[in-house]
């Protein structure tokens, strides 16, 4: 019998109730965490692949058990009390399976050396995972504050509300703000962006203004009713 010594994120998708592309999203700022605190990540997520339905290769990721511990610190509820018993479980399985096929590894030597090293793991992982609460992810009273802002640059850029310019261009405008600050953070969504960074956002978004060819759009826009 093969005991895994990982466990998939595909796995671990269906464990906690989360889209793979939002776990993946997750482990990928998890990683990036890690490796500026000179920590290996591979000794929490192992990058990996698998094939799809139409035998293309995905990305994944293998996470070991202190993978799965800074997975499960982030959970709540009824799931992450599911998810630590199995992977738990799992490992539990898997140490019980070394000690009876490998005696060697079972010596008080090496089981101690495995604990040291464990436990050095965690207390590292202790600080990391309060840094890195603070460094992922704005609050839910910055995101607010940044989108104010987007909302009300988009508004004067169009010439506000009751602006003919409005309905054609009020969204194409909050559009062109928001890729512009994802750009600069070079993140997928401002979600992303780390809230330690959330000022030099605000500055960003405040110092928008719309591109040339915008402008002349608006401007075409507001003439042609001007001519009417």
């Amino acid at each position: 019998m093969e005991i895994e010594r990982t466990i998939d994120s595909r796995e671990v998708t269906e464990l906690i109730g989360k889209a793979h592309k939002e776990l993946l999203r997750d482990i990928r700022k998890y990683v990036s965490v890690l490796t500026s605190a000179n920590l290996r990540s591979s000794d929490y997520f192992i990058p990996s692949e698998y094939l799809d339905a139409k035998k293309e290769p995905r990305p994944c990721y293998l996470l070991t058990k202190i993978g799965c511990d800074l997975v499960a610190n982030k959970l709540q509820g009824p799931k992450g009390i599911e998810f630590t018993a199995v992977y738990v479980k799992r490992f539990e399985d898997m140490e019980h399976y070394i000690k009876a096929e490998t005696p060697q590894l079972s010596s008080t030597k090496v089981q101690l050396k495995a604990l040291l090293e464990h436990e050095e793991k965690l207390e590292r992982l202790e600080g990391d995972v309060t840094e890195l609460k603070n460094e992922i992810d704005l609050t839910r009273i910055q995101k607010k504050r940044l989108s104010d802002i987007v909302r009300h640059n988009a508004m004067e850029a169009v010439g506000g509300k009751k602006s003919e310019a409005y309905k054609p261009y009020y969204k194409i405008a909050i559009a062109e703000n928001w890729r512009s600050i994802k750009n600069y953070f070079e993140v997928a969504s401002y979600e992303e962006i780390p809230r330690l960074r959330f000022d030099e956002a605000v500055e960003l978004a405040q110092n928008w203004s719309p591109s040339a060819e915008l402008k002349m759009n608006i401007k075409k826009c507001l003439q042609q009713l001007a001519l009417m």
